[in-house]
């Protein structure tokens, strides 16, 4: 028996009003309160509304991304960059970005990166 999934529909539709306007969106809150899953959630409408969406997901948390967790703030938006694709908007989720040494540069980085659109959970 999985854990029922809640779809928080106010959250969701706060994110989707805020989609492709030139803000940073961050999900805040505190550990298990399910801050990765709205931001999974929301990557869910994105697909569902273009199935060709270029989506760019990192968890800080997750072995997957433990290799990422090891390097600086620019080799992470070098990884990031050249998974961009061209002429159309990028959208970039990166969860427990805290883990990254001087995230804020990180963040000014892509924030002024063309054609993309992202999200954080911290």
């Amino acid at each position: 028996m999985g854990m029922q999934k809640i779809i928080r529909k106010k959250e969701l539709d706060k994110l989707l009003v805020l989609k492709d306007k030139n803000l940073i969106k961050v999900v805040t809150g505190v550990r298990r309160a399910g801050k990765s899953t709205l931001l999974l959630q929301f990557q869910d409408l994105l697909k569902a509304e273009n199935p060709n969406v270029s989506v760019i997901s990192i968890n800080m948390d997750l072995p997957d991304f433990r290799f990422l967790a090891e390097k600086n703030w620019k080799e992470i938006y070098d990884y990031i960059r050249n998974l961009l694709q061209e002429n159309v908007t990028n959208y970039v989720f990166i969860d427990e970005i805290q883990n990254v040494p001087e995230f804020e540069k990180l963040l000014e980085g892509l924030f002024v990166t063309p054609n993309i659109d992202f999200g954080i959970g911290v």
